[in-house]
């Protein structure tokens, strides 16, 4: 592919892909991952993209420069796929939506031929833990290393198997679809199963239900290595819903997740209630330069939504419910910390501010 990829000898290569929209939310992911990095090794960022602006890349760069182990470039892979017609949900006026930009890690063992492995990873997730121990997975006999989608096995079981999406797809076995939120590809392995005029025309063949992660799936089934749910790990409501064997999985990933992922539409960022582990995202959010934005979006959302609610007369049950009364309004304490520009938790983790650690 005719794009100039770095090679960094020695780093871990970790990908992303985004707009611009999603910057805000990518840095927390990247934040999270800088602090918790072994110190002692290098690591490459790289974001996949076609309409990230300039302003945008330049907070990014200067970001991450507070770590001397990280790097970050910018690869314009938009120019190249301009001929594929890839099929997205384009809702991105509640930017709920699945954007053309999901499609960028399909490409990645063709744009990283000097790399042997490559994480890629969703800007919606937090990284508790040392990323490098994700790469050091040996997955020398697999196309790619990832996590059984425990969201999907949930809603397949809660609504008693509805198998035609699987059929649709060819899976043998429901329950060994894997979520793309997470991905390490073995590059060499994955190209000498699949050609890149395959997978692109695949990918533009129809319109996937679950986009790229429909394609990666049928594309890989047999060779994937399935890793701990802890590495991408998302609540669900019961897990008793889940098979023994998927629920013993997940209960042990819920032990101690290494990545949280905030998947499907509820995201810290755009809910006025509780959701699992959302302190985790506001702990390094707060240590971004993209804070501002993201508070702003909050507050725009919170006073339609407030007037929503009013004109649902939906407040009556808040009003009547002790423990959604105490989620509001320890979400709300918590906003009101963020907006004087402190870190919510400071007395809480330890005090690592983007503009602390920038003055180091």
């Amino acid at each position: 592919m005719q794009i100039k990829v770095p090679c960094y000898k020695d780093a871990v290569p970790i990908c992303f892909a985004s707009d611009d929209y999603f910057v805000p939310y990518m840095a927390t992911m990247m934040q999270s991952i800088m602090e918790n990095a072994d110190s002692r090794r290098r690591f490459a960022f790289f974001v996949l993209h076609s309409r990230i602006t300039e302003e945008s890349q330049k907070k990014l760069g200067t970001q991450v420069a507070c770590f001397s182990n990280f790097t970050i470039d910018f690869l314009d892979v938009g120019k190249i796929l301009t001929d594929c017609d890839f099929f997205f949900s384009n809702r991105s006026s509640n930017r709920i939506g699945i954007t053309v930009e999901t499609y960028y890690r399909i490409v990645i063992p063709w744009l990283f031929m000097e790399y042997d492995k490559v994480i890629y990873l969703d800007g919606d997730m937090i990284c508790l833990d040392d990323i490098s121990e994700l790469y050091d997975v040996d997955i020398s006999e697999y196309m790619i290393s990832s996590c059984r989608d425990i969201l999907g096995a949930y809603d397949y079981y809660l609504c008693n198997g509805d198998t035609d999406r699987y059929k649709i797809l060819g899976i043998r076995n429901q329950d060994d679809y894997f979520i793309a939120g997470m991905i390490v590809f073995n590059n060499r392995v994955f190209r000498n199963f699949i050609t890149l005029e395959k997978i692109l025309d695949f990918a533009t063949s129809r319109k996937w239900n679950h986009h790229d992660q429909d394609v990666l799936n049928v594309l890989c089934e047999g060779r994937i290595l399935y890793l701990s749910t802890a590495w991408d790990f998302s609540p669900v409501e019961n897990a008793n819903c889940l098979p023994e064997h998927i629920r013993q999985e997940y209960l042990q990933g819920e032990k101690n997740p290494k990545i949280i992922h905030y998947a499907a539409s509820r995201k810290p960022w755009n809910s006025i209630f509780y959701i699992k582990y959302f302190e985790y995202f506001w702990k390094y959010a707060t240590r971004t330069p993209f804070m501002d934005i993201i508070v702003s979006r909050m507050e725009k959302k919170f006073r339609i939504n407030l007037i929503t609610y009013f004109d649902l007369k939906i407040i009556d049950d808040i009003k009547n419910n002790v423990s959604l009364s105490i989620q509001f309004l320890f979400k709300c304490l918590c906003l009101r910390i963020a907006v004087k520009g402190k870190g919510i938790f400071d007395g809480i983790f330890n005090n690592h501010s983007y503009q602390n650690r920038c003055k180091n």
